[in-house]
C-alpha cells in the first residue's frame, strides 16, 4: 500500500511539473537562393513552436548557418559538389532566428527540410 501511494504521488508530480508535449504541426520546406556578401535569414520560430532542422544543403563553396545572430557551424566544399551536413538534427524554440552567411559575391542555392512542433499542455 505504501509504495501505491508513493508511486500515485510520483505520478502526480510528473504531471503537474511537466513542461508540455510536442504535437507535430506541419512539415516546412524552405528553398531558394541567398544573396552572395550578405547574411539571409531563412525563418524565425514561432511563438509556441518548436522547430526540428531534419535536413540542410547548400549547393558549392562555404558558407555558415547562424542561430540568433550567432555561427553555428562553418562548411567549406572544394569543387562544384553539393554539401549536407551530418549535425542533425537541431532543435529551436520560439523566437530563435535561423540565417546563412555566404561570404563570397555569388548567389548560392540553400534547402532546409524542418519539422513545426506545437507546445500543447
Amino acid at each position: 500500500m505504501k509504495h501505491l501511494l508513493t508511486l500515485c504521488l510520483l505520478l502526480f508530480l510528473g504531471t503537474c511539473f511537466s513542461q508540455g508535449n510536442l504535437q507535430i504541426n506541419q512539415v516546412l520546406t524552405f528553398a531558394g537562393s541567398a544573396p552572395g556578401g550578405a547574411v539571409f535569414t531563412i525563418g524565425t520560430v514561432p511563438v509556441g513552436k518548436v522547430w526540428k532542422i531534419e535536413a540542410r544543403s547548400m549547393d558549392i563553396n562555404s558558407f555558415t548557418l547562424r542561430i540568433n545572430g550567432f555561427q553555428y557551424d562553418y562548411i567549406y566544399v572544394v569543387g562544384n559538389t553539393g554539401v549536407v551536413t551530418c549535425d542533425l538534427p537541431i532543435w529551436l524554440k520560439a523566437n530563435d532566428v535561423i540565417s546563412i552567411n555566404v561570404p563570397c559575391c555569388a548567389a548560392r542555392n540553400y534547402f532546409y527540410s524542418i519539422i513545426e512542433f506545437n507546445i500543447v499542455p
